[in-house]
């Protein structure tokens, strides 16, 4: 099953009008060719739903992160950016895997909108840990202030289906099994879609997760 993520402050680091990273329905490019060529192509699969579970279409997601080296830009929009989700609630998000800083594990800042005067918007961090370990969030600042959000981990996989031994798994995800094939075919589209830019690399990890909004 899938897990929740729930509301949080939105931090130092947001900045208001971030622009559109949509490519195609329920699909954007958060990361820049050149981060895409330097760091770990990572794609986020993010599911808006309402509190009884049914999938929210054309939410909007407010997205923005560090680099894999951890460090936040603002002015040129690096790694920010705002999109759509298609009509089944789910937005695709290629971007680098988010790194961490300040002893706070990696993750994805998320301000979600769902249909205006019928669903609470959240604000939210989806965290990605190593191994999917949830005992990294013991080192969240933020668990100064409120409950360790252990249901904030996003539930990732290392995309390799040749690999051979633990030295293969990305970030120590274990490898997207077969039975993930609607996530599979999420990679493939996007490897292709990187290929045609020129960028040289294949997505190396995925990550799922669920965001649920409360009624107003």
């Amino acid at each position: 099953m899938l897990k929740t993520v729930t509301n949080a402050l939105k931090g130092p680091f947001y900045v208001l009008g971030a622009p559109s990273r949509q490519v195609d329905q329920g699909k954007a490019v958060l990361a820049s060719p050149e981060d895409l060529k330097t760091s770990d192509p990572f794609l986020l699969v993010l599911e808006v739903k309402d509190a009884k579970g049914d999938p929210i279409p054309f939410a909007e997601v407010d997205l923005w992160q560090a680099t894999s080296t951890g460090e936040y830009f603002f002015a040129s929009w690096r790694l920010r950016g705002r999109a759509l989700a298609d009509a089944a609630g789910r937005v695709e998000v290629l971007t680098v895997r988010p790194g961490g800083y300040a002893g706070r594990p990696g993750h994805v800042h998320a301000v979600v909108s769902g249909v205006a005067g019928v669903h609470v918007p959240v604000t939210t961090q989806a965290y990605v840990c190593p191994g999917n370990r949830a005992e990294s969030m013991s080192t969240e600042v933020a668990n100064i202030w409120r409950s360790r959000r252990d249901r904030n981990v996003v539930r990732c996989w290392t995309v390799a289906p040749d690999a051979s031994g633990p030295e293969k798994l990305h970030f120590g995800f274990p490898r997207l099994s077969a039975e993930h094939a609607d996530l599979r075919e999420s990679v493939g589209w996007w490897g292709a879609r990187m290929a045609e830019r020129g960028i040289e690399r294949d997505v190396v990890a995925v990550g799922e997760h669920v965001v649920r909004l409360s009624s107003c």
